[in-house]
C-alpha cells in the first residue's frame, strides 16, 4: 500500500504522507532519519521493544509517527505534548505530516491575516481532551486543515476517529512512581539504541540550578548520556548587578557528581544564523532560541538524538499546582516545548520531557508530593518540589545545590537577532502593517526599559525589601512584532520550501520528458 520517497530537501525528521482513500495509496515523503518499514514511518523513541513498532499503543511516545494496519492508516502525535501531528483534507486525499511548515507547502496552503493564530498556539492549555484542533487556512488543495496532541488518529477512508492511550495508573508511594519512571526510561533507551534501526540515536539531557531538569537528569544519569547541556547564567547580565548567584544557573557541578560530561549552551547574537526563522515558525508562543547551540551540536552529529528535558515539571511535580491542573485531562500551562517543534525536525533531536510520563497521573503524584511521607524533603516557601528535591538528593547532590530559588530569567525577545534578518523583518512590518522601522525600535527600547525595571524591582524585592508586593514581569509589547515575527518566519519557510517542492517537480518533469524523448 504505501510508496516511500526519501527527500534530502526534508528536513532530518521530518516527513509527510499523502493518503488517496479513493484509490486505497499512500506515498510518504521523508528526511533522512526517519525510520521507514512495509508498514510505518516513525521518527520517535518509546517504552517498548523497537521491533515491534507499538508505538501507537505505548504508554509513553516522543516524536510522530504512522501507521498502516487493517487497511487504516494512523498518525501518532507525540505524548509530550511538545510535538503535533497536522492532517490536511481534500475531496480525495489526506495529507498528514508533523511539520506545519511543510503540509502549508505542500498544499500550497496560506494563513489568513485576519486570524489570531494564538488561540492555536494556546488552546493545548484546554487540556488533550477539550483543545480546538481547528487550524485555519487558505487553500485551494485541501478543504481544512487540523492540528493532533496526544492520541492517535485513525483514519479509514473518509473517516477519522481518535484512538485513546492507555490509562495512567495511580501511584500509592514514591517508591512505585520512581521504580516505573526509571524503568520506562531504561525501556526507552533500549529503544533508541536497537539494532533494528537504521541509525541509533544519542542521549542528552539539560541540567540547571532549578528543580526539574536537575531531577531529569538524575534519573536519566544511569543511561549512555552523551553530554548535558547547561548555561553559565540565566539569560540576563542586567540582574547579575544584584547577585552573581542570583542568576547563576550552571549545573556543571551537579553533572559532574553524576559522571556525566558538560556542554555549555552560552552563545552570542553574532552566531545566530537563519536557522531563527524555525526556532520563531513554529508557534505564537516565546521562542526558546537560548537551545540554539544544542540545535547546532545535535545538527553536527551524523546521529539523531533524544533530549530529555523538565517541560511540565513545575505543575506535576509542584506542591501546589493550579486545582485546575489536578486531572488527568494534562492542562499545560503554556507552548514551551512545542516552540522547538520544527527546529528539532531540522537539527535531529526528539524531546522527551520527562515529568509527561504519567502526567495524567498528577492527582495521586500530587497526593505524593504533599504527603508526610515526603515532609523531609519539603523547604517551605513557593518554590517547594519535594519529588525532585528526594531524586536528586538521593543521588548524592546536596540540598543547597539546587532549587534554593527561582532563578531571575530575565528574556525580551521582540526582535530577531540575527542582523539581516532583523532588517528584513523590519522591512516587513513597514510594508505589511504600516510600522516603521523608528516606530518598532522606539517602542522596542520603551517596552525593554520597563520590563527590566519591574524585573530589577521584582529582583531587589527577592534578595532584600521581602515584601511580597512585585511579581514577576511578563514581557508585554506596544507593537505585538513577537507575534508578527512568527507570521512572518513561517509564511518565509513556506515559500522556501514550496519553491523548493517547485524546482523538484521541474527536474523531475524534465528527466521524464528526456527519457521519453530516448525511447
Amino acid at each position: 500500500m504505501a510508496i516511500k520517497i526519501k527527500e534530502l530537501s526534508l528536513p532530518r525528521l521530518a516527513w509527510i504522507a499523502e493518503y488517496s482513500f479513493v484509490d486505497n495509496q499512500i506515498i510518504i515523503h521523508h528526511g533522512q532519519d526517519v525510520e521507514i518499514g512495509d508498514d510505518f514511518a516513525v521518527e520517535g523513541v518509546w517504552d517498548g521493544r523497537y521491533e515491534d513498532f507499538d508505538f501507537d499503543t505505548s504508554n509513553h511516545f516522543f516524536g510522530s509517527g504512522l501507521k498502516i494496519k487493517n487497511n487504516e492508516v494512523i498518525a501518532v502525535p507525540s505524548t509530550g505534548l511538545v510535538d503535533r501531528v497536522f492532517i490536511g483534507e481534500s475531496k480525495e486525499k489526506y495529507f498528514i505530516s508533523n511539520s506545519l511548515i511543510e503540509i502549508l507547502a505542500r498544499t500550497n496552503s496560506k494563513l489568513i491575516p485576519s486570524h489570531n493564530y494564538k488561540i492555536q498556539t494556546n488552546t493545548i492549555q484546554s487540556g488533550i481532551n477539550k483543545y480546538i484542533n481547528d487550524y485555519p487556512i487558505s487553500s485551494n488543495t485541501i478543504a481544512r486543515l487540523k492540528q493532533y496532541f496526544y492520541n492517535s488518529i485513525i483514519i479509514n477512508g473518509k473517516y477519522t476517529s481518535i484512538k485513546k492511550r492507555p490509562q495512567s495508573p495511580n501511584f500509592l508511594s514514591y517508591e512505585h512512581y520512581i521504580s516505573t519512571i526509571t524503568s520506562d526510561l531504561s525501556k526507552i533507551s533500549s529503544n533508541a539504541s536497537s539494532p533494528h534501526r537504521n541509525k541509533t540515536i544519542d542521549l542528552y539531557t539539560t541540567v540547571s540550578k532549578g528543580y526539574d531538569s536537575t531531577a531529569v537528569t538524575a534519573l536519566t544519569a544511569d543511561l549512555p548520556i552523551k553530554t548535558a547541556f547547561t548555561s553559565k547564567t540565566s539569560n540576563s547580565s542586567v540582574l547579575g548587578f544584584f547577585s552573581k548567584d542570583f542568576i547563576n544557573d550552571d549545573g556543571t557541578e551537579i553533572a559532574e557528581k553524576l559522571g556525566l560530561n558538560v556542554t555549555y549552551l552560552d552563545f552570542n547574537d553574532l552566531e545566530v544564523d537563519n536557522d531563527e526563522l524555525y526556532f520563531l515558525a513554529a508557534t505564537t508562543g516565546s521562542p526558546e532560541l537560548q537551545l540554539y547551540k544544542m540545535h547546532k551540536i545535535v545538527a553536527s552529529n551524523k546521529k539523531p538524538g533524544i533530549i530529555f528535558t523538565g517541560y511540565h515539571g513545575d505543575t506535576v511535580w509542584g506542591l501546589a499546582p493550579p486545582k485546575e491542573a489536578l486531572t488527568d485531562d494534562i492542562l499545560k500551562p503554556g507552548a514551551s516545548g512545542l516552540t522547538l517543534s520544527e527546529v528539532r525536525l531540522k537539527s535531529g533531536f526528539i524531546d522527551v520531557p520527562v515529568p509527561m510520563m504519567y502526567a495524567r497521573s498528577i492527582v495521586s503524584i500530587n497526593h505524593l508530593s504533599a504527603s508526610e511521607a515526603m515532609s523531609k524533603w519539603s523547604v517551605g516557601g513557593d518554590y517547594d518540589r519535594p519529588i525532585p528535591r528526594r531524586i536528586v538528593e538521593s543521588r548524592g547532590i546536596g540540598r543547597d545545590s539546587f532549587g534554593r530559588k527561582k532563578r531571575a530569567i530575565a528574556k525580551f525577545y521582540d526582535l530577531p537577532r540575527n542582523n539581516r534578518l532583523r532588517k528584513e523583518f523590519l522591512r516587513y512590518m513597514r510594508t505589511n502593517h504600516n510600522k516603521s522601522s523608528v516606530s518598532i525600535l522606539v517602542n522596542h527600547f520603551k517596552d525593554q526599559l520597563e520590563y527590566y525595571l519591574k524585573m530589577f524591582l521584582f529582583t531587589l524585592d527577592q534578595i532584600s525589601l521581602r515584601t511580597g508586593k512585585f511579581e514577576r514581569p511578563l514581557d508585554v509589547h506596544t507593537i505585538d512584532t513577537p507575534y508578527h515575527m512568527h507570521i512572518w518566519a513561517l509564511a518565509k519557510l513556506v515559500e522556501i520550501r514550496a519553491k523548493e517542492l517547485d524546482s523538484l517537480a521541474e527536474s523531475i518533469s524534465q528527466e521524464s520528458n528526456n527519457f521519453i524523448s530516448r525511447y
